[in-house]
């Protein structure tokens, strides 16, 4: 069974994710630029084989990888980042290696709308109700009828909130000039 592009490709970036997490990011970087760069679709082992045949060239990485490998010791890399145990690195990158050995991407995503207490939102103590949403949609219509833009070009909208306008401010002063002193002065005239 040969591998594929595809598949030697995710087998290189477990490799450079390996490396990172052991050796740190500069030793990632030295095998990315003369290493994975100058590949020519090999994988992994048969990379490696052609610069030191004692490596098996059929050798899926993980095989490469296992604490009794020389492997690792051949490519002379820096000194491990300070870590207690080889199976915690392993254990780290091992999700990687198989998420990207994986062909399906079961990707989920459930989103639950919150409040601003962070509370999900559900229909039993949801407050956003049609209504609502039916009163939004009148606003919004409302808003886009009184903009300036329909102000400016709508001579009869004009018309109407001038004529509007001048009614609201004489019923108020009619109401402060005219009706208020006649009612005060038949109040004074009683008494």
């Amino acid at each position: 069974m040969s591998t594929t592009t595809e598949e030697k490709k995710n087998e290189w970036l477990q490799f450079m994710e390996f490396i990172k997490r052991k050796y740190g990011t500069n030793s990632s970087e030295y095998i990315r630029v003369n290493h994975y760069n100058n590949r020519s679709d090999k994988s992994v082992a048969q990379f490696y084989n052609s610069i030191y045949p004692t490596i098996n060239p059929n050798a899926k990485l993980n095989e490469l990888l296992k604490k009794d490998s020389k492997f690792l010791e051949l490519l002379k890399l820096d000194e491990p980042e300070e870590v207690s145990k080889f199976t915690e690195i392993y254990s780290d990158t091992d999700y990687l290696m198989r998420s990207l050995n994986n062909k399906d991407d079961n990707l989920y995503i459930k989103c639950n709308p919150v409040d601003d207490n962070g509370m999900s939102i559900e229909s039993s103590n949801n407050m956003y109700g049609p209504n609502l949403n039916s009163l939004n949609s009148i606003l919004t219509e409302g808003s886009t009828f009184f903009s300036p833009t329909t102000l400016y070009n709508n001579i009869g909208l004009q018309a109407f909130i001038s004529i509007l306008f001048v009614g609201l401010i004489y019923g108020i002063g009619n109401f402060i000039f005219v009706v208020y002193p006649s009612k005060y002065t038949k109040r004074v005239q009683l008494n």
